[in-house]
């Protein structure tokens, strides 16, 4: 009580002696524009116990043996761990191969936005609805001891795909690489850039007479979409970017039952990867300047507006994206 009645007494002075404007709070400090965003605890392996994990660089992958989150329990090679599991780790180590090696993309866990995650935790459950889901937050979760493990970052993968074809593993990792470069994350971009991307595991993405007849995406009509945007940075790449062809090591990858990782051995405009997305990384920071915002700490909302559609959409080597 004594403490407010003197702040009172000196606000009513107009503050302490030699101080203009009265008492004032102390402001924290401003991060600086390159500051990595928070490692935030997470209470995730408390509500959903996966004790068993895999380990296979960069990855640890998450699972149980027990309940509705248990993946098909086949164990084909007598490894002790199920088949479902090691498929998953599979498809996740030549993914990111593809990524770093073929398209000459930085790994997430090399990008300065994610300098605090020292690993890729990757949860198989039983998902309430889809089938994966990738964060770009970096989080740490407490270990079966209790203790705090590492911070990382998350894909959460559905412990009932169709497996080993099924490319959600694939799919959610392009997506960290893409949070890695940018803040944008309106669905054109990173669900119809991504599902481009997945005609390496799926077989080329072919367009069919009518769509191929029609007129480029653009503007309004192109902001709307998500994965089906694809045919829209297909033909960017191809128009403007060289094949990618996959190396002999990744070509000879395969699954436990002996099918390969990769459906093709090509991906045309493949060599647009590296450059369109350190361009969308560029323009992430101008837009930060200009909102004297930290580079990586971005609200999601902004992130997800589509306030950004045509000066994302016009850094893409200038093509027309009038609405």
């Amino acid at each position: 009580m004594l403490l407010k009645k003197l702040m009172a007494i000196l606000m009513g002075l107009g503050g302490l002696p030699g101080l203009s404007g009265g008492v004032q709070a102390a402001r924290p400090p401003q991060p600086a524009m390159d500051a990595p965003g928070e490692c935030r605890d997470s209470a995730f392996l408390q509500q959903h116990p996966l004790t068993e994990t895999l380990r296979a660089e960069p990855f640890v992958i998450f699972y149980t043996r027990s309940g509705d989150n248990a993946p098909p329990l086949e164990d084909t090679t007598g490894s002790g761990t199920p088949d479902y599991v090691k498929n998953v780790a599979i498809q996740l180590q030549a993914a990111n191969q593809y990524y770093q090696k073929m398209l000459r993309l930085t790994p997430p866990l090399e990008q300065p936005r994610y300098r605090l995650a020292k690993a890729i935790h990757v949860y198989l459950f039983d998902l309430p609805r889809g089938n994966g889901m990738a964060f770009d937050e970096v989080t740490r979760v407490k270990g079966e001891d209790g203790n705090w493990l590492p911070c990382a970052l998350t894909i959460r993968i559905s412990s009932k795909l169709n497996q080993p074809l099924n490319p959600t593993p694939a799919h959610e990792l392009f997506h960290l690489y893409q949070y890695g470069y940018t803040q944008f994350k309106v669905g054109w971009l990173l669900e119809g850039m991504t599902r481009w991307i997945e005609s390496a595991y799926n077989g080329e993405i072919v367009m069919s007479k009518k769509l191929q007849a029609r007129p480029p995406l653009k503007g309004a009509e192109l902001y709307a979409l998500r994965y089906s945007a694809w045919p829209f940075w297909q033909r960017l790449a191809r128009e403007k970017y060289g094949t990618v062809t996959l190396s002999p090591e990744l070509e000879a990858v395969r699954y436990l039952d002996g099918n390969p990782v990769f459906r093709t051995t090509t991906l045309p405009g493949g060599e647009a990867l590296e450059p369109l997305l350190t361009r969308l990384q560029e323009l992430s920071k101008e837009q930060s300047r200009q909102a004297n915002l930290p580079y990586y700490q971005w609200p999601e909302k902004l992130q997800q507006s589509h306030q950004f559609d045509d000066v994302i959409c016009q850094a893409m080597e200038g093509i027309e994206c009038s609405r």
